[in-house]
């Protein structure tokens, strides 16, 4: 999403949350994840039926509350903003979720995960930020769920918005770090729970031998890396964590970090930031599970009461799209329960 506010943001999210929840050509997404969430774009959210009735929402509300100054509504007083997972709980038709009955979450600040009087306290410690960014709390915490299938099998999704400074990599990497471990304990352990003893309490104390436990389920790691080159992935990539990029796995991409680019194609907008300009950076990781099929969506302008496009003059040619990002849709195929 995005979290801007001129123009006319509810029209982008409410087109987007049309195009994310909607069932289209009998097509119809199972997980969907969301960053920077305002409030009222929540409020937008909750207030749509099909979101009632058929999906389990991971709740944001407490990380809204820890943000300094309020501002969870996007105003001058602050740009609060929260990650948001959303699961299709009544899926009878859906082979890759066979079995798919419930969702649980943890939040867990991507930074400092340490052990303190034997438990891992995820949630309540200050995030370690870039110094020149105002980051708000909730854009560096990852939020976590579990997804179990019949026998217990599981399948746990994190998503993040990670650090954006160009001189921030070596806080995105801890960054990486920590939401991977998050995803990485044992099937015994949901991350809605503390971490076993034996697990290392903390990044810190990572071996580079360390390899996540062989009875590991697999695990989803996707949303905005912020990445300021492709090989900041490869703390992920390599044989220690062993994900796969879903996209680039699906794709022949000249350059990993600028083919099929997610970022600075709907809004364009001229800056001096070095930064800025298009490229890839809107990732899904996958471990433990197969891609079948990876797209981009949103790059269709928001459409008004007369099917024509609405006008934006920040966007492409002048038009209004759901968001300065766009989003990545993979179908998979995963072993949760007596199907794939």
């Amino acid at each position: 999403m995005w979290i801007d506010r001129e123009g006319d943001p509810e029209a982008r999210w409410t087109a987007l949350f049309g195009t994310l929840l909607s069932e289209r050509e009998g097509e119809r997404l199972d997980v969907v994840c969301l960053q920077e969430v305002v409030l009222r774009s929540y409020e937008l959210l909750l207030a749509r039926e099909e979101v009632r009735k058929d999906w389990i929402i991971v709740d944001c509300e407490c990380v809204w509350i820890r943000g300094q100054g309020g501002g969870a509504d996007g105003s001058s007083r602050g740009r609060a903003a929260a990650d948001v997972e959303l699961v299709r709980h009544d899926d009878p038709r859906s082979a890759e979720l066979d079995g798919c009955s419930r969702a649980r979450s943890r939040r867990g600040e991507l930074d400092e995960v340490r052990e303190q009087d034997g438990k891992v306290d995820a949630c309540r410690r200050a995030v370690e930020r870039g110094r020149h960014r105002r980051a708000s709390v909730p854009a560096r915490c990852c939020s976590a769920s579990v997804l179990t299938g019949t026998g217990n099998k599981q399948l746990r999704i994190g998503t993040s918005h990670w650090e954006s400074g160009t001189e921030d990599v070596a806080i995105r990497q801890r960054q990486f770090l920590t939401a991977s471990r998050l995803l990485s304990f044992p099937s015994s352990t949901s991350v809605t729970e503390d971490a076993p003893s034996s697990f290392p309490p903390s990044i810190d104390d990572l071996t580079p031998g360390f390899t996540p436990p062989s009875d590991c389920p697999p695990s989803i790691l996707c949303g905005d890396t912020n990445l300021t080159f492709a090989s900041e992935l490869a703390v992920l990539t390599s044989s220690q964590f062993g994900y796969s990029d879903a996209y680039a796995q699906l794709h022949t991409l000249d350059d990993a970090y600028v083919s099929h680019p997610t970022f600075y194609t709907t809004y364009p907008t001229p800056s001096p930031r070095p930064d800025m300009h298009e490229k890839r950076i809107d990732i899904v990781l996958l471990r433990g599970c197969e891609a079948l099929d990876a797209s981009r969506v949103g790059d269709e302008p928001v459409l008004g009461a007369g099917g024509s496009a609405r006008e934006d003059p920040r966007g492409r040619d002048g038009k209004m799209y759901p968001s300065d990002h766009l989003g990545v849709v993979v179908r998979l195929k995963v072993q949760l329960g007596t199907g794939a």
